[in-house]
């Protein structure tokens, strides 16, 4: 008869039941950083969200600096918030001028100038006002704020620099063909992650989770944290968008940094899509991150004078 390991045993018994009580979360805490890793992954993926975090803050807590402790740990801070591509193809599609996101906004709209904003568009008859806020989830997102943050805090110190160095006007030309293409190091990129030791897995999990986090928080700091009154609207009859402010060159600085964040979550969208097989699908959500951020950084200045 083989006789299996304690070790084996336990971890059968975790891809099976919750992993809920103190006594089986503890023993799941011992080991290796690496096999705690592991450990966390099966309750994670097993729906134990706080199984999976008690074994990762330990694991942080005796190794800050590992990679995949820092990866597996802002995947399940997003998981466990259900937060997952599905936002991010979500937001991309509202702000995205190419899928039919030209709606009227559900909630009434103050022009304008009663918010103190002198708006070129408002007597557009091609421009209609919207609010960003009326994305269907936002309150949702609002909420999980904080996740976002702390899943950038985790991952910052793993995300290669070749993916950090977002710039407004020249990280993407226009190609042979005449589509957008993207100006980055991808195999340097590629090469830095996997210097750090990290699996196919967990460098596809830490690119999705940046991507996701990046672009959702900095959509939050355009609707929530700017420090002026802002209006937008639909433009050109619904192809583009256009953004107002108080102070249009304040607007263009207090902004920048956001939507940089845009260009880095596609930077990371991109690289995943090149690396692990582009698919219909993940090309797809990449045109639409690419595709929403250049309508955001239009709208609200002329970055690069064009």
């Amino acid at each position: 008869m083989v006789r299996l390991s304690s070790r084996a045993l336990l971890l059968g018994a975790a891809l099976l039941l919750p992993l809920s009580a103190c006594d089986e979360t503890s023993a799941l805490t011992e080991g290796t950083v690496e096999q705690q890793v592991i450990n966390a992954r099966i309750a994670r993926q097993g729906g134990d969200y706080d199984a999976a975090v008690r074994i990762l803050e330990q694991a942080y807590a005796a190794s800050p600096s590992h990679p995949a402790v820092r990866v597996e740990y802002g995947v399940t801070v997003l998981e466990r918030n259900q937060i997952d591509l599905l936002d991010l193809d979500r937001i991309a599609q509202y702000l995205s001028s190419v899928t039919g996101s030209k709606t009227v906004a559900r909630t009434p709209v103050l022009p304008a100038s009663a918010r103190g904003v002198v708006c070129t568009y408002e007597n557009d008859p091609d421009a209609t006002p919207f609010s960003p806020t009326d994305y269907a989830d936002f309150p949702t997102l609002q909420a999980n704020r904080a996740a976002l943050q702390q899943a950038l805090t985790l991952l910052d110190p793993v995300i290669p620099d070749a993916l950090q160095s977002f710039d407004l006007c020249t990280s993407i030309v226009d190609g042979p063909d005449g589509r957008p293409m993207l100006r980055y190091e991808t195999q340097a990129a590629l090469d830095e992650l996997r210097a750090l030791g990290l699996s196919d897995t967990e460098i596809s999990a830490a690119l999705a989770t940046n991507a996701l986090a990046r672009f959702l928080n900095a959509f939050l700091f355009l609707t929530d944290d700017l420090p002026q009154q802002t209006a937008w609207y639909r433009v050109d009859g619904g192809t583009s968008i256009g953004v107002c402010a108080e102070d249009p060159d304040a607007l263009a600085d207090q902004a920048q940094e956001a939507i940089q964040d845009m260009g880095e979550a596609l930077f990371s969208i991109d690289l995943r899509a090149r690396t692990f097989g582009t698919t219909s699908t993940s090309q797809e959500l990449v045109d639409l991150v690419l595709q929403s951020y250049e309508d955001v950084r239009d709208g609200v200045a002329d970055y690069c004078g064009q």
